[in-house]
C-alpha cells in the first residue's frame, strides 16, 4: 500500500496523469537518446573519409613528382572542409532551437558555444511531464527568426553545388519540394541535372541521391486538408516529440554529410574501385531466329568478382538474372528484325556510392525457318 502511495505521489509531482503516460514519456526520452547516439556514429563515419584524405595529403612528399597529386588531394580536402563548415552551421542552429524549445517550456538549459559538425549532447531525463508545445509552434514560424524548412533547402542547394563542382562548373538545381512520391522526385531532379552535371558518369547518380536525401515535402494532406511541413511535424506536438523531430533532422543532415564526403573521397583512387577504370559493356548474340531465346551479358569491364552489378532492362520485356562473378545477365525473346536492347547497369565503389551507366546491344532476329 505504501508503494502505491509513493508512485501516486511521484506521478502527481511530475505532472503525469497516469503510469501509462509516464512510461510513454520515458520511452520517448530513451528513443531520442538513441537517435543522439546514432548521430554521433554518423559524425565519426564522415570523419573516416576526411581523415583518410587529410592523412594522404600530409604524408605525400613535397617534391615536383608529387606536385599534381598534392594539388588534387588539397582540392578534395578543401571541398570536404566546405561541407563541414556548411553542416556545422545548420547542426548548431538546430541545437539552438532545442534550447529555445526547452526555455519556452520553463527548462533552463545551456550548451557550450561551438562550431562543430558534432551535435551537442542533450540530456532530457529531467523532463518529467508531457508538455504540449502547441502554443510555441510560432517558434518555427516567426519572421526574422528561425525558418527551419528554408534552412534545409538552402543547405541542400549548397551541398549539391559542392559535390558536383568540377573546376569552375557546378550544378544549381531549383527548389523541388512538391512531388507525388520518391520516384516522381527523382525523375524531377534527374531531368534538371542531366544536362548540368560536369562529370555525369561520376556525379549524376550521387547528386540525385544527395538531393533526394535532403528533400522535405512542402505539404502534407491530413484529414483532407493541405498543411505545411512545419505544421505536420511540430504543431500539437509535445515537448519531447518536438525535440525528437529536431534530432531526426540532424540525423538526416549528418547522413547526407557522410554520403557527400564518401562520394568526394571516391574521386581519389585509393577509395574508389578495385580497379583503375570502369566501362559498361553488354555482350550477346547479334543474330537469332524468331522464337529462340537470347542471353545478353551485362556488366562493368575490369570488374571485381566480389562486387555484383545491378542490371535494369528498359527497352523490352524480359528477365534479369542474378548477377554472378561481377557480371549480370538478362534473358529476352525479341521480335523479328533488328532490335536495340537497352538498360542500366550500376556498381558501388568502396565508399558505397553507386555509379549508374547506360548500356545497349543490337541484335538481329531472323524469322523462323
Amino acid at each position: 500500500m505504501k508503494l502505491i502511495s509513493y508512485v501516486f505521489l511521484f506521478l502527481l509531482l511530475t505532472g503525469c496523469n497516469s503510469a501509462e503516460e509516464y512510461a510513454l514519456l520515458q520511452t520517448s526520452i530513451d528513443s531520442e537518446a538513441q537517435l543522439q547516439k546514432m548521430n554521433v556514429s554518423l559524425y565519426y563515419n564522415g570523419e573516416r573519409y576526411s581523415s583518410h584524405i587529410r592523412e594522404d595529403y600530409c604524408t605525400t612528399p613535397k617534391n615536383e613528382e608529387s606536385k599534381v597529386l598534392r594539388r588534387f588531394l588539397l582540392s578534395i580536402w578543401n571541398q570536404m572542409n566546405e561541407i563541414d563548415t556548411l553542416t556545422a552551421d545548420i547542426i548548431q542552429s538546430i541545437d539552438q532551437m532545442k534550447v529555445s524549445l526547452l526555455k519556452s517550456a520553463g527548462k533552463n538549459y545551456t550548451i557550450n558555444p561551438q562550431h562543430s559538425v558534432l551535435p551537442n549532447d542533450f540530456d532530457f531525463s529531467n523532463i518529467t511531464t508531457i508538455l504540449d508545445t502547441e502554443t510555441d509552434f510560432d517558434l518555427f514560424n516567426r519572421s526574422g527568426k528561425i525558418d527551419l524548412f528554408n534552412q534545409i533547402k538552402a543547405y541542400r542547394k549548397e551541398m549539391v553545388k559542392i559535390v558536383s563542382r568540377s573546376e569552375s562548373r557546378q550544378v544549381v538545381v531549383s527548389d523541388i519540394n512538391d512531388y507525388k512520391d520518391e520516384i516522381n522526385l527523382r525523375q524531377k531532379v534527374d531531368t534538371q541535372i542531366s544536362s548540368k552535371v560536369p562529370n555525369p558518369m561520376e556525379d549524376r547518380q550521387a547528386v540525385t541521391d544527395l538531393y533526394t536525401l535532403l528533400t522535405l515535402p512542402r505539404h502534407f494532406i491530413r484529414n483532407g486538408e493541405k498543411i505545411s511541413w512545419k505544421q505536420a511535424v511540430f504543431q500539437h506536438s509535445n515537448l519531447i516529440g518536438a525535440l525528437t523531430q529536431l534530432t531526426i533532422l540532424q540525423n538526416k543532415i549528418l547522413n547526407a554529410r557522410s554520403f557527400a564526403l564518401a562520394h568526394i573521397s571516391s574521386r581519389y583512387n585509393s577509395c574508389g574501385y578495385g580497379f583503375d577504370r570502369i566501362l559498361p559493356f553488354a555482350k550477346g548474340p547479334s543474330i537469332i531466329r524468331e522464337g529462340e531465346t537470347a542471353e545478353i551479358t551485362v556488366g562493368i569491364s575490369a570488374f571485381d568478382s566480389y562486387n555484383q552489378p545491378e542490371v535494369v532492362l528498359q527497352s523490352i520485356d524480359g528477365q534479369v538474372l542474378p548477377s554472378e562473378k561481377g557480371v549480370g545477365k538478362v534473358r529476352i525473346r525479341p521480335k523479328v528484325g533488328l532490335q536495340k536492347i537497352q538498360g542500366l547497369v550500376s556498381i558501388k565503389n568502396k565508399s558505397g556510392v553507386k555509379k549508374t551507366e547506360h548500356w545497349e546491344w543490337d541484335i538481329q532476329v531472323l524469322p523462323k525457318k
